[in-house]
């Protein structure tokens, strides 16, 4: 028996999903298996499903909580996804439009496809908002711009040597989106008194009466002990 198309686009859609998760799979195992020291494995919950080459690094989260609660990269990609939709069938149009591009429309409109699936991909999963290293004797503070939804990493970067910094500390932070409660562990550096963010991680969400628990902060203090430590403190 025939598929409706209703089914069939359903099908397509699941599909499609499912090869996204099948992505982020295939590079959390890539990428995971360049660096597998404890330290790595302990830093990972700041990482948010974000990749680097780097060995030690962390990172803020990017999570669209507006439109989703999903805090890993194919759920980040919600958002690049609608815009390049919207400027696929914009541009489409233009292509079938112009008729001296009609010949080349099919080549040209696979490109446009793939060229939007390859920057969602990238901002989802390799384009966080902040991204902080850790070398051997500095961090290096990278930051994210954002054009119609994609990121792309500053042309700017924040050189700081470990002896600047005072110490590293962390907090607990509750904000409210559209639709989501969402709890953030964040971690600063202290540089002359004053804090500046570095990394963070969703550690609750949707839970009104969220308060921190023991657990929490010991698990918390146990990453500032790891970071700190990278930077001789």
């Amino acid at each position: 028996m025939a598929l409706s198309k209703t089914t069939r686009w359903a099908a397509y859609a699941i599909g499609f999903i499912a090869t996204l998760y099948l992505l982020q799979w295939l590079l959390e195992i890539t990428f995971n298996g360049f660096h597998s020291d404890a330290i790595v494995t302990a830093l990972r919950p700041l990482h948010n499903h974000y990749f680097s080459f780097s060995k030690y690094y962390i990172t803020t989260e990017g999570a669209l909580s507006e439109f989703t609660d999903d805090t890993t990269g194919v759920g980040r990609m919600i958002v690049p996804l609608v815009i390049g939709g919207i400027i696929w069938f914009v541009l489409a149009a233009v292509v079938g439009f112009i008729k001296a591009l009609e010949k080349y429309s099919n080549a040209i409109i696979l490109g446009i496809t793939i060229a939007i699936l390859v920057a969602s991909v990238y901002t989802s999963f390799f384009a966080p908002p902040r991204k902080t290293t850790f070398t051997e004797n500095e961090i290096i503070i990278e930051k994210s711009n954002s054009i119609l939804g994609y990121q792309y990493p500053s042309s700017t970067k924040a050189h700081l040597k470990f002896s600047a910094i005072d110490k590293i500390e962390f907090d607990f932070l509750k904000a409210k989106d559209l639709y989501f409660d969402a709890f953030f562990l964040q971690i600063f550096i202290v540089v002359e008194g004053k804090r500046y963010l570095i990394g963070e991680n969703q550690v609750d969400s949707n839970n009104s009466t969220y308060i921190p628990s023991d657990i929490q902060k010991q698990e918390a203090q146990k990453l500032v002990d790891i970071l700190s430590k990278l930077i001789g403190k």
